[in-house]
């Protein structure tokens, strides 16, 4: 069971580390012109604050998780 958990909380934390990135290369390409250019057509596109910030909160709520069940494992 604790595996399974674990590999849920690394999958939804990758998820969220990627959603985060991409939108973090977003928001530096709208305020500078750099080489990250050429990733432009494969970034998200729109309203993206909303998406960046759930994914900074999920990350939080995860690293939580995860350190409550590894304290939960060493009692």
């Amino acid at each position: 069971e604790n595996q399974i958990k674990f590999k849920w909380l690394h999958l939804l934390c990758s998820l969220a580390v990627s959603v985060a990135l991409l939108t973090g290369f977003r928001f530096h390409l709208l305020n500078s012109s750099s080489t990250l250019m050429l990733l432009s057509p494969l970034l998200p596109q729109g309203q993206l604050h909303n998406w960046h910030l759930l994914a900074g909160i999920s990350i939080a709520v995860l690293l939580s998780l995860y350190t409550s069940d590894a304290a939960d494992d060493m009692q």
